[in-house]
């Protein structure tokens, strides 16, 4: 529902430039990518310009749909935090957008649309902060958005444009040969068996709650090893990288601790290359629906409608509680989560293994998996 601004008729609008505001996590942009895509389709001429949090910049940086990636980094302090700053004021000034998008309720990104002067300012209602809604010509409000899929909450916001939305819903993400090429030869000097397919683990999120326990990843992983020929594979954070190799050598598995080892357009190309992706609900889960790896993601207090990947190659581990989804940081926000530190770590293990063997009938030429010779 637009609850600022009328609907806007593009016959009477000539946007030759447009500025995307997506300040969430990289989850967050690659759930994103429909509405790139769609912005392209309806503007096929138009400059299109994303600002991204700096960290997710990588994964546009090859985007057939994306004429320029503006990051922005809260971080940065001192002279070259404010050189950053410059930049991209000058950036937004210049270009002289004709549309901005802020598909967020933050501060920053709404302070992004207002220096773009833009003509046409979208953004989304955010608890009737009458300050930030100053900074848009338009304001949507979403009537209900609890049984979407979140890739759908973004395109939701393009609602005063009246376009025509493209179709699949499920965000789509194409690696260019040479770099797909550069990352298997580097992956090649790391693998204990570079001829056998690769089972990436993607264990940790920045949010702890949504975590399971190490014993839970030491059975899995055990499981794992001996059930199938393959490289285990754990990626991660550079933060991360100290508590992945914790597992391994817990684990005692010849695991290939990947966190911190790769950017994340390389990290893209890694689960691209996997037969399979184990995650719990985080970035990972999200770049391998984008790059059409299988995967069996793992949800704690997470809505599954909202944020789980959609179709027949993902597969969802979750607990039948009937308190989740809650949507909260644990139990009454506390980070004390029994609807994943519950799970059986054997219920994990027989879900991945159904998946295993439904991925295999459906797609038998992408080689998922190998049984260990008994």
């Amino acid at each position: 529902m637009i609850v600022k601004g009328p609907l806007i008729n593009l016959e009477n609008r000539d946007i030759k430039s447009i500025l995307l505001i997506q300040l969430g996590d990289i989850g967050d942009l690659v759930l994103t990518l429909p509405a790139i895509e769609t912005l392209r389709a309806n503007f096929p001429k138009a400059h299109l310009a994303v600002a991204v949090r700096e960290k997710a910049a990588g994964l546009l940086q090859d985007h057939h749909a994306v004429d320029q990636v503006l990051p922005v980094d809260r971080h940065k302090h001192g002279a070259k935090g404010l050189w950053h700053q410059l930049k991209l004021l000058v950036s937004l000034i210049f270009r002289r957008f004709d549309l901005s998008i802020e598909l967020r309720t933050g501060t920053r990104g709404a302070v992004l649309s207002a220096v773009s002067m833009a003509q046409i300012r979208i953004g989304r209602h955010g608890n009737d902060d009458r300050l930030r809604e100053l900074c848009f010509t338009h304001i949507v409000k979403p009537a209900s958005e609890t049984g979407q899929y979140a890739a759908q909450h973004n395109l939701n916001i393009l609602e005063p444009l009246n376009l025509n939305c493209v179709s699949p819903l499920i965000p789509a993400l194409s690696i260019p040969n040479e770099r797909f090429s550069a990352v298997t030869a580097k992956l090649k000097n790391l693998l204990p068996k570079p001829e056998k397919p690769i089972l990436v683990v993607h264990p940790f999120s920045i949010w702890h709650y949504k975590e399971l326990t190490a014993q839970q990843y030491q059975y899995i992983f055990s499981h794992l090893a001996a059930a199938y020929d393959v490289n285990l594979v754990l990626t991660g954070s550079p933060d991360e990288r100290p508590r992945a190799q914790a597992l391994i050598d817990s684990s005692r598995l010849p695991n290939v601790n990947m966190a911190g080892k790769t950017s994340i357009m390389e990290m893209a190309c890694l689960l691209q290359l996997a037969c399979l992706v184990i995650s719990i609900d985080t970035s990972a889960v999200h770049i391998a629906t984008a790059v059409q790896t299988p995967t069996v993601s793992i949800f704690g207090p997470s809505s599954t409608l909202n944020w789980a990947p959609r179709g027949d190659l993902h597969r969802v581990v979750t607990h039948s509680m009937s308190c989740i989804p809650c949507s909260k940081k644990g139990c009454d926000d506390t980070e004390k989560v029994p609807c994943l530190h519950g799970l059986a770590p054997e219920l994990i293990c027989d879900e991945i293994d159904t998946h295993i063997q439904k991925m295999e009938s459906l797609l038998p030429g992408r080689n998922l998996m190998r049984h260990s010779p008994s």
